[in-house]
This record gives structure tokens, sequence and C-alpha cells, in this order.
């Protein structure tokens, strides 16, 4: 689990390309712990620390330390997508206003989607979007 957490740091910290300075600046907390931490001489961070590393990467805890390979919880997914189309006025083509019936079925849909692995969310978006060419 530390391996993970280690190689994980690292890899959103360069997916972000930032240095691990900048990143020490970001969440205020010395460069020489981010280094140990990318490294394995730190063991893992307490769950403050944890909670503000993976809210400031937007990822969840369960993703950073490796219990997950999915980067956000199916919940948490969940609700952004709920949040989104809720608030959002969602428009097709620019030419039409969706109704919140309409709305509410495409909720369910991404609902749907986003419980699903991997996989299987792969195949459904890629049907999806051969649907939408046609």
């Amino acid at each position: 689990m530390p391996r993970l957490f280690m190689k994980r740091l690292k890899e959103l910290r360069n997916r972000k390309k930032m240095s691990q300075e900048e990143l020490a600046g970001a969440l205020n907390i010395p460069r020489t712990t981010i280094a140990g931490y990318e490294s394995g001489i730190r063991s893992l961070p307490r769950e403050r620390r944890l909670k503000h590393i993976a809210s400031y990467f937007g990822v969840s805890i369960d993703y950073l330390i490796g219990f997950t390979d999915e980067e956000n919880e199916p919940e948490d997914l969940q609700n952004q997508i709920v949040k989104l189309i809720r608030s959002a006025n969602v428009h097709y083509d620019y030419k039409y206003t969706y109704s919140d019936k309409e709305k509410e079925q495409i909720i369910e849909i991404l609902l749907n989607i986003a419980s699903m692995d991997q996989a299987e969310r792969k195949h459904a978006l890629d049907l999806i979007g051969k649907m939408a060419k046609t």
C-alpha cells in the first residue's frame, strides 16, 4: 500500500506538471515531506493529510493509497453527475433544451453508467458514441 501511495502521489504531481517544491507550497507542507512520501522514506500520512492531498488532486483517498484503481468513488461521481445535470441548462446542439423529466432520465442513464466497472463503462460509452454519430 505505501508503494502505491508513493507511486500515485508522484503520478498525480507529474500530471499537473508540478515540481515537489510547487506541490509542497500548494499543500503547505515541506518539500522534504513530499520527497519522503515519493521515495518511500516516510510512511503514509495521517488521515487529515491524506484527505487534504486527495482533495487537492480531486481523487479519493482509496485511490491515493491503492485500495482502488478508480480515481473517484462512484458515489462522488454520481453526486457530480446529478449536480451537473440538475444545475446546468443542458442543451443538445444549442437548439433544444431538455425538460426536467428528460434531465432525470439522463441522470438515471449516467448513474447506471457510473456504477459499471471500467470495462463495462468503456463499452457503454463507446456504444453511446456510435449511436450519437448516426
